[in-house]
């Protein structure tokens, strides 16, 4: 990070950062030694180092945030990775190609210990739903597709707090 343009005096300072990085080492190699104590020691030191590259951290981000057009250039020229803020939800549901031409394997997260599950799918852009098996594990498999049609899926789990609401559909195209 030496001669960075965008972060001229880091906090804090590298010269501390690299004071700690050594006192860990010296009691790493101590620690090695398993005298009692020094395991203690070591930890500590390792805390410390820790908290001062978060401190190096934050104080990164914060220059990134007030260039947003170089945002990401900042953070890799203190040689940090780039992490996007947004995620992608994960499906409710699972849908995997079945062994056989028309089927597939529907698995979801199982809500409780005791459950049954209610499955449907739609082959009409989910104006309809048609009710497959219920099952008592978070999985099924849906056969008799036509292979090419997108269809979706949807489940509900039912527990001894009652019924609970559809899961938002995930489409498909069965292969």
């Amino acid at each position: 990070m030496r001669g960075n343009a965008w972060i001229p005096a880091p906090v804090p300072f590298l010269a501390t950062l690299q004071a700690a990085i050594d006192r860990l080492e010296k009691a790493e190699v101590a620690a090695l030694s398993m005298t009692l104590g020094l395991k203690q020691s070591r930890n500590e030191a390792r805390a410390a180092l820790i908290g001062l590259l978060h401190r190096l951290k934050i104080y990164v981000q914060g220059v990134a945030d007030e260039n947003a057009d170089f945002a990401a250039a900042i953070i890799e020229s203190a040689a940090l990775r780039v992490v996007a803020r947004g995620h992608k939800p994960k499906a409710p549901i699972a849908v995997l190609p079945g062994r056989a031409s028309g089927s597939v394997r529907l698995a979801a997260k199982a809500v409780a210990k005791v459950a049954s599950y209610e499955w449907q799918l739609s082959e009409d852009a989910g104006k309809t739903w048609v009710s497959l098996p219920k099952t008592l594990q978070a999985k099924t498999t849906a056969s008799a597709l036509t292979p090419g049609m997108t269809c979706g899926f949807r489940f509900r789990a039912t527990t001894r707090r009652g019924v609970g609401d559809w899961c938002d559909a995930v489409w498909y195209v069965v292969q």
